[in-house]
């Protein structure tokens, strides 16, 4: 299997622009590589709620939360723990999100200093960036862009009825710190609690992703994923054909708890019955994320929160079908690489997992899967 080749700019490992054309089958283990709990067998807890998940080019896997990131080896054992609450350099307030951006690159995303922090595979801190806008949906590709939702145009209205708000889309070039805006498109379906609009639980929702060539965005409420150029321009778009279903009670109970994760105790139960007063919507969104792979294809994950079985549709670079790939259990993906993916899973006791699953992309001739 041929690898991206990569430039040094900047201090970023950076893959250039040539991809791979072939169309790809994809095959994936049943059987996690490896499985990091969030409490060891002595009752320690390792991490806490976990925010995002990268595998490093060594094997080494990146665990963030709150306010730390923790590294982990091949074998699942804990290698160095970097980041304490604060605002200086490595310091965080509360990490919302983290992502590798280019090869060996993390980028943690500081919400409440909105402020990104960019680290090698050690962990080193190699710059910081105060974002403009203050992102609420976030991704990142291979070539050093971090694409986000800025800029909203909040529209609720009293009673529960929902209302879709319009954003912007922009990319960040991680290297020069310059913006571009993509597109002002619909991105939440929303509506108000009091005085604050708030997105509906499983309501439509705008979703972004980033690959070598292409950043590909659906609009809340279409059945599209439209492809866009690294420059902004438009292009094409996919189409998922699949009918909208009716959400199930699992659905709605997943989707709540989602949403409280980060509330403790008291002041999370008070937050979820306020959010169930609000219903959610009578349909399920046609899909509920998109992720850009290290091979350049696009993820399109058409199962919800609550669903017993984790469902992915996948397309090349050109938008044709390749294939659907399901996993057994609700898993939150956060990272597919060349040959893995990183996702999260909730164990029984509500206790996290984070696991590296094997997926084999491999090239072969003949015609897109239908």
């Amino acid at each position: 299997m041929r690898s991206l080749a990569a430039v040094l700019i900047g201090g970023l490992l950076v893959p250039s622009a040539e991809c791979r054309t072939q169309e790809q089958t994809w095959s994936t283990s049943a059987k996690p590589s490896l499985i990091v709990r969030s409490e060891n067998n002595a009752g320690e807890v390792l991490f806490g709620p976990v925010t995002g998940t990268a595998r490093l080019r060594n094997g080494d896997l990146a665990v963030a939360s709150d306010v730390a990131l923790t590294f982990f080896d091949a074998k699942g054992r804990v290698l160095r723990e970097i980041g304490r609450k604060g605002s200086g350099p490595g310091e965080y307030e509360q990490i919302a999100w983290m992502g590798q951006c280019a090869p060996d690159t993390l980028v943690i995303h500081d919400l409440r200093q909105n402020r990104l922090t960019l680290l090698d595979a050690t962990g080193r801190v190699l710059k910081t960036i105060y974002l403009r806008g203050f992102p609420m949906v976030r991704s990142c590709g291979p070539m050093a862009s971090f694409v986000f939702v800025d800029r909203m145009e909040a529209r609720g209205t009293g009673g529960g009825v929902p209302a879709i708000a319009r954003a912007w889309v922009v990319k960040l070039d991680l290297r020069t710190e310059k913006y571009i805006d993509v597109a002002q498109l619909p991105a939440f379906e929303n509506t108000a609690m009091g005085q604050n609009i708030i997105p509906v639980p499983l309501g439509a929702m705008i979703t972004l992703a980033a690959t070598p060539t292409r950043l590909w965005i659906g609009a809340a409420g279409s059945a599209d994923v439209v492809a866009y150029s690294v420059d902004g321009e438009r292009g094409g778009s996919v189409t998922i054909a699949l009918e909208r279903r009716v959400p199930m009670q699992a659905n709605i109970d997943a989707a709540l708890d989602e949403r409280v994760r980060f509330a403790p105790g008291a002041v999370g139960k008070a937050y979820r019955r306020q959010l169930a007063a609000l219903g959610v919507p009578r349909e399920l969104p046609v899909f509920s994320g998109i992720i850009g792979a290290g091979s350049g294809a696009l993820w399109v994950q058409t199962s919800f929160p609550g669903d017993a079985r984790t469902k992915w549709e996948i397309y090349d670079m050109s938008g044709r079908r390749l294939k659907s790939v399901e996993f057994p259990r609700d898993l939150r993906v956060h990272e597919v690489g060349e040959e893995y993916l990183t996702g999260v899973l909730t164990a029984s006791n509500g206790t996290e997992e984070v696991v590296v699953i094997p997926v084999s992309p491999s090239p072969r001739p003949g015609k897109t899967v239908p």
